[in-house]
This record gives structure tokens, C-alpha cells and sequence, in this order.
């Protein structure tokens, strides 16, 4: 699913030209900056998964104590995510007709058996695998806002911890969760943001934190104006990175 919302971003150009006018920089670059610094905030309210939560969903799953597993034949193993109970719904070569055993509690018969352990061992491996690619997931919701920033050339404003720039979906397929893109002529200036990652486009989540963010973008700036923020050098480089720096330090262009 696609989100499609045009944003409210009055007095975001204003906010975009008087910073133009007091720090001297390119009005473009000033808009790909307070973006990132939108984004940033956007990134900080978008939830990653509780890591200790996680962890013991993986431990569960690398040590098979949950899930329904079914094999080629039809055979199944089944275990129950509240008892523990573990059931083997094995299929005999003879009758091809299924039966299911209580693993707890029934004494299984020799062939039973070992077709029970053969998939167990078949199984086990990968369930290791897929419970280190569950806690390799945690930051993929927050690494759609970075790949955004970084079509912009601002991923750097959102200082994104390591496991949201190292995180990676447990599915093996790429996918293109995001895409922006920019428009300026002599009057206007438009950042397009497209977020199609599922878990925040429903019920217009990704919209309504990004509408948020600007407004208090807007806000901050107009607070730091009667603060008096801009006429601290040490100050207003804090506040508004890559646009002002403190006196004494020095840019290099490449």
C-alpha cells in the first residue's frame, strides 16, 4: 500500500528563507536540511520492536518451542505457543492416512519415531537461522525514513543507531519500501517522501507523525526566534546542524 498525502507545510518555506537569509546558505540546501531535521523527529517516533520481547521470541523459536512446521509429505509438527505441548501429525507410508501424537506424553513407535526426529532435525537449523533474521528485523521500520534521507543527501541529521542502519527484512526479498524525490523552480520548492511500508501506512500513521513533525519544526523555530537563539553562534550551530557552524570551527567542500 501506497500513502499519498499532501502535508500542511504552511510556514515551512518561510522557515526555509529566513534561514537562507541569516545563514547566507543556498535555499535548496536549507530545505534538504529542516527535511532531515523532520525526518529525524519522524524516525525518533516511529517504534522499533522491543528488543528484550524479541530476543525471547527468537530463543523460543531457535529452541522450537512454538510454531506449526509442516513438511513435504504432510507431516506436521505442532506445538502449542501456551502448554508446550508438542504433537507429531505423522503420515504412514502404508495407509496414507494421517495420525497425530501427543510427543509429552505417548511412547511413539520406532518408525514414528524416526521420522519425528528426522524432521525435528531438518527443522532445527533453520529456525536458528530465521531467529537471527527476527532480531536483524528490529530497525526496518525506522530504516525507511533514513533511506528517504539519504535520497536527500541529510540521512547524517538523523544519527540512526547501528541496528537501524544494519537491520534487514526476514523476508529474502528486497524491498522498495520508499522513494523521494525533489522539485525547484524560481518560486516553489517540493520534497516528494513516498512511504508504501505497510506497518506505518495503515490507519495513516506515517502521515500523521509527519504532519507533526512539521508543525513542531515550524514551532521551534519561531521559539528559538523570540529566544534570541540566532544571535549565540554556539547556540543556533546546535540547534540547526549543517546550517550554522560554531565560530572557531572550519567546513571543507569536496
Amino acid at each position: 500500500m501506497e500513502l499519498t498525502v499532501e502535508m500542511n507545510t504552511m510556514g515551512f518555506k518561510a522557515l526555509c528563507e529566513d534561514l537562507a537569509k541569516v545563514s547566507g546558505k543556498d535555499f535548496k540546501e536549507i530545505v534538504r536540511l529542516q527535511a532531515g531535521a523532520v525526518l529525524k523527529r519522524v524516525m525518533s517516533k516511529t517504534k522499533a520492536a522491543n528488543a528484550t520481547k524479541l530476543r525471547n521470541r527468537a530463543k523460543k523459536i531457535a529452541a522450537l518451542e512454538r510454531g506449526y512446521f509442516r513438511q513435504r509429505d504432510g507431516s506436521a509438527l505442532i506445538i502449542g505457543t501456551s502448554s508446550n505441548m508438542r504433537f507429531w501429525k505423522d503420515y504412514s507410508p502404508k495407509t496414507d492416512l494421517p495420525t497425530v501424537y501427543p510427543i509429552n506424553e505417548w511412547r511413539l513407535p520406532d518408525q514414528v519415531w524416526n521420522r519425528y526426529t528426522q524432521a525435528v532435525n531438518r527443522i532445527a537449523p533453520r529456525m536458528k537461522a530465521m531467529a537471527k533474521k527476527i532480531l536483524g528485523a528490529r530497525g526496518v521500520q525506522k530504516q525507511t525514513w533514513l533511506e528517504i534521507a539519504k535520497v536527500f543527501g541529510v540521512d547524517y541529521i538523523l544519527k540512526a543507531p547501528a541496528y537501524v542502519y544494519k537491520a534487514k527484512s526476514t523476508s529474502k526479498r528486497v524491498y522498495r519500501n520508499t522513494e523521494g524525490k525533489e522539485f525547484f523552480s524560481m518560486h516553489d520548492a517540493y520534497l516528494v517522501m513516498k512511504q508504501r511500508y505497510k506497518n506505518l501506512t495503515e490507519n495513516g500513521f506515517a502521515a500523521v507523525i509527519l504532519q507533526a513533525a512539521i508543525r513542531a519544526r515550524i514551532k521551534a523555530f519561531s521559539t528559538d526566534v523570540n529566544r534570541g537563539v540566532f544571535k549565540d553562534a554556539k547556540k543556533r550551530a546546535a540547534r540547526y546542524p549543517g546550517v550554522f557552524v560554531s565560530e572557531g570551527t572550519t567546513t571543507t567542500t569536496t
